[in-house]
């Protein structure tokens, strides 16, 4: 007797992604420093176990097989990538930041591989995920159009859940290939929906300001479009006409509400908000603004490559090196900004991880695109040629997203990438190979492979998580002056797992900070030692610590991990008058003056009129000739 599962459990994990497609991008805890980063890892790292676990338990319990996924070079990348961010720790400074990326990492693997099996074994789920991913874009537009005008959702994370505008025009851009499949292939009902959750999401994009994201959907739509035009014009002529009327009606309806948002912006503008053409134009501009920063930072990504070519400065440890190869924007004279990240991905991934590990990224998008081309070269299937075509515009979207930010860091954006990935792999599997029936034995090997992959994602998010609450109760605490807190919760914090917080600041700084205001000078110095050791290029770990060699009366020292600092941030002016100190307490009294006289401008500080005046006097009573 042949023996039978349930139907439901064949439809479980299709159920379960679709569950996380939609509950993901609205997770969140303002108890967390970022209130959306760690969270949303460890909740997407709980939804792969449950997927993974799911899928295990229909595949026991089914005998019937599933369209292979002869992808195979796409897999044989996807296993390269994560191999060799995690054989670029060998090289990381910090191994705990580089942990947290090779998880990071190995989850976005994780995702591909069960997305795929659960596309490849259910074929209708593509559209059921799509229309998910409508009604998440929906939502988002909403939140984000409503907070915008400041009408509601006030005390939720700002930015429609995304807590950046860039980031949330980008996640929207995305989502906008789901939302064309749902217009071109639902009902009557999801096609309306589709096109309205098109059109506020285009508006957000538009009242965003995101040059990137405006660039990438230029890019994408061009390039989509060309390749689109070579391949299916000559197939299936009757429906042809029909097809490219619905298409051109769909962007006629995107382009209108985008230049309705346009022309509607100039009269409810934020007062700090540029307008739409004068961020076009800011592009042009490659020495000011964030197009400079970018250059800026990408150069420093270049020089850390050539500094460890093979395999990189270790994963996640951008943020910790990328100082030491100079200033990447005037910003950091004010002394609280750090940048954490280049915004490129590409370049991210050389500088951390190598050539080889871009290769292997590099080459996994470029697989999904041919199998997409490939389908649409070969496939008589209305429906396939237009998801093959959504995917298409979706990869090329990222990719040049990619670019110019850092999609790859957040979890919306890698949860709707994996499903494109994914998605690429399980149609080529289904439409252009041989439909032979995949074994039931490989889908269960790559199955409980995801499953190891994700494991160490969740138990690492939640350590994380964890001293992430601790975190921002320091922070609080240290803006409200107590010290006593700060030390407190710091050290309830697991040093093995988290050593620095959102800013790339020392754990360890923090508390040298407390220990020093309540006196004890003698622990602060040994915190400040130890932060030293976290992150060597950190700006105030560097000032602080020379301000305590200064009153140990240790002036060398104290002088050398001043001019360290200067070197990360030339023109840092705290920095310039502690240095000015030390050399009028040397007795270096010319060479005090010109370092003072080296800021750019007076300041309106107490201690710099005062050390001029005391080192001029000096120099005035010093005998001709000294």
């Amino acid at each position: 007797m042949t023996h039978r599962s349930p139907p439901w459990l064949n439809q479980l994990p299709a159920v379960v992604t679709v569950a996380t497609l939609i509950a993901i991008p609205f997770v969140y805890t303002e108890r967390s420093v970022d209130p959306v980063l760690m969270p949303r890892l460890v909740a997407l790292s709980v939804a792969v176990l449950i997927i993974g676990i799911t899928q295990l338990l229909a595949i026991r319990c089914s005998r019937r097989g599933a369209p292979p996924l002869e992808g195979h070079v796409m897999l044989i990348v996807l296993a390269g990538y994560v191999l060799t961010v995690a054989l670029s720790l060998t090289q990381a400074g910090n191994v705990a930041e580089g942990v947290l990326e090779t998880t990071r990492v190995a989850l976005m693997a994780a995702l591909v591989v069960l997305f795929a099996i659960v596309l490849s074994r259910e074929p209708r789920a593509f559209g059921l995920l799509a229309r998910s991913v409508t009604v998440v874009a929906a939502a988002i537009a909403v939140i984000g159009l409503c907070q915008y005008y400041e009408v509601a959702f006030e005390g939720y994370v700002r930015d429609g859940g995304l807590a950046n505008r860039n980031l949330l025009a980008s996640a929207l851009c995305l989502m906008l290939p789901f939302m064309v499949f749902v217009n071109l292939q639902g009902g009557a009902a999801w096609r309306w929906i589709a096109t309205v959750a098109g059109a506020l999401s285009v508006a957000v994009v538009v009242l965003s300001n995101s040059r990137a994201t405006w660039f990438a959907l230029v890019v994408a739509g061009v390039a989509t479009l060309v390749v689109w035009w070579i391949n299916v014009r000559k197939k299936q002529p009757a429906a042809r006409s029909r097809s490219i009327r619905r298409r051109f009606g769909v962007a006629a309806i995107f382009v209108a509400v985008a230049t309705a948002t346009l022309f509607a912006t100039p009269f409810v503008r934020k007062a700090d908000q540029k307008s739409v053409l004068t961020r076009v134009a800011s592009t042009t501009s490659f020495s000011a603004g964030s197009v400079g920063e970018r250059l800026a930072m990408w150069q420093n990504s270049l020089a850390m490559f050539a500094d460890d070519p093979w395999l990189g400065i270790g994963a996640g440890n951008w943020k910790l090196v990328s100082p030491a190869h100079g200033p990447m924007s005037k910003r950091l004279l004010r002394g609280d900004l750090f940048f954490q990240r280049p915004h490129n991905d590409y370049l991210w991934i050389l500088a951390e991880s190598g050539p080889l590990a871009l290769l292997c990224y590099l080459t996994l998008f470029v697989s999904a695109l041919v199998f997409c081309v490939r389908v649409l070269r070969r496939s008589r299937s209305r429906d396939d040629v237009t998801a093959a075509t959504a995917l298409l515009f979706g990869l090329i979207l990222y990719m040049v997203i990619a670019f110019f930010s850092y999609p790859k860091e957040r979890m919306v954006h890698t949860m709707l990438v994996s499903l494109m990935l994914a998605a690429s792999l399980s149609l080529y599997g289904r439409t252009v190979t041989a439909r032979v029936p995949s074994r039931i034995r490989g889908q269960a090997v790559l199955t409980v492979v995801a499953i190891l992959l994700a494991a160490p994602a969740f138990l690492i998010g939640l350590v994380r998580l964890e001293a992430e609450f601790h975190t921002k109760r320091m922070l609080t605490a240290r803006a409200q002056g107590d010290w006593t807190s700060v030390v407190r919760e710091i050290d309830l914090v697991s040093s093995r797992w988290i050593q620095i917080d959102h800013t790339a600041t020392p754990l360890a700084w923090h508390r040298g900070i407390a220990n020093y205001t309540l006196g004890n000078h003698d622990t602060a110095f040994d915190d400040f030692n130890s932060a030293l050791k976290v992150h060597p290029n950190h700006l105030h770990v560097l000032n602080n610590l020379a301000t305590c060699y200064e009153q140990k009366g240790i002036h060398d020292s104290a002088e050398y991990y001043y001019r360290r600092a200067l070197q990360i941030v030339p023109g840092f002016e705290e920095t310039i008058i502690n240095l000015a100190a030390v050399l009028y307490n040397a007795e270096r009294y010319q060479e005090a003056l010109s370092t003072l006289e080296s800021i750019y401008a007076p300041l309106d500080d107490d201690r710099y009129n005062l050390y001029l005046e005391r080192i001029r006097q000096k120099i005035d009573s010093l005998p001709p000739g000294q």
